[in-house]
C-alpha cells in the first residue's frame, strides 16, 4: 500500500482585511490555510509563524515563543483533500513606511498514528531560512519553493495621517475664535 503524505501552506491577508496599515496599534490579521494534498490523515500538525519586528503577536490562540515567532498546533486528524482556516491577529508596534513581509511554516506533522512521517516534497522544520525561494501563495512546489511555507505582506504608511475635513475645520474654526477673544481684550 503507497502512502502519500502531503501538506501545503498558504498565507493571504484576511478576507476584509485593508492592506494598508496607517497607525502604530493597528491590528493585521492573516488567514493560514493548511491542505491536505495526500492521500492518508494528518494529526499533529504545528504551524509556525516568523513574525517581523514591526508586528506583535496579538491573538490568544496561538503561543508565543522566542525569536519573535508564535505557534499553534492543530490535533487533526486533517483528511486528504480538506484544508483548515488558521486566522492570526498581529499588532503593529513599530512605525515606518514601508511593507512588511510575514512568513509561516509547518513545522511538524504526523500520520493517523500520531508517528512522525515525511512530506513528499517539504521538510516541515521550524527554519524559514531552508524553504527555497519563495512563491507567494504556491502549494505545488513551483521552482525551489517548498510548498509548506508561505508568506503575506501588508503596507505600513506611519505618519501620513488621514485626512478628517470636519476636524480640520473644527480645529481651524477654534483657533480663529481663540485668536479673536485675544485680540478683543487685547485691544479693549
Amino acid at each position: 500500500l503507497l502512502t502519500n503524505f502531503d501538506l501545503a501552506l498558504r498565507k493571504t491577508l484576511a478576507q476584509g482585511q485593508l492592506a494598508t496599515l496607517h497607525m502604530v496599534g493597528e491590528n493585521v490579521d492573516f488567514t493560514i490555510t493548511v491542505f491536505n494534498q495526500g492521500s492518508i490523515p494528518a494529526t499533529n500538525i504545528t504551524v509556525t509563524d516568523y513574525i517581523p519586528v514591526q508586528l506583535q503577536l496579538n491573538d490568544p490562540s496561538w503561543t508565543s515563543l522566542a525569536g519573535n515567532r508564535a505557534s499553534i498546533s492543530v490535533p487533526g486528524p486533517l483528511a486528504p483533500g480538506v484544508s483548515i482556516e488558521l486566522p492570526i491577529r498581529l499588532r503593529l508596534v513599530q512605525a515606518f513606511g514601508g511593507t512588511v513581509i510575514n512568513s509561516a511554516e509547518i513545522s511538524s506533522a504526523s500520520d493517523e498514528n500520531g508517528d512522525p512521517i515525511r512530506d513528499k516534497d517539504s521538510d516541515p522544520d521550524a527554519i524559514p531560512e531552508n524553504d527555497g525561494g519563495p512563491v507567494d501563495d504556491a502549494i505545488d512546489n513551483q521552482g525551489q519553493d517548498e510548498d509548506d511555507a508561505d508568506f503575506a505582506g501588508v503596507s505600513v504608511a506611519v505618519g501620513i495621517p488621514s485626512l478628517n475635513l470636519f476636524g480640520l475645520l473644527a480645529l481651524l474654526v477654534g483657533l480663529l475664535g481663540l485668536g479673536a477673544r485675544r485680540l478683543t481684550r487685547t485691544g479693549a
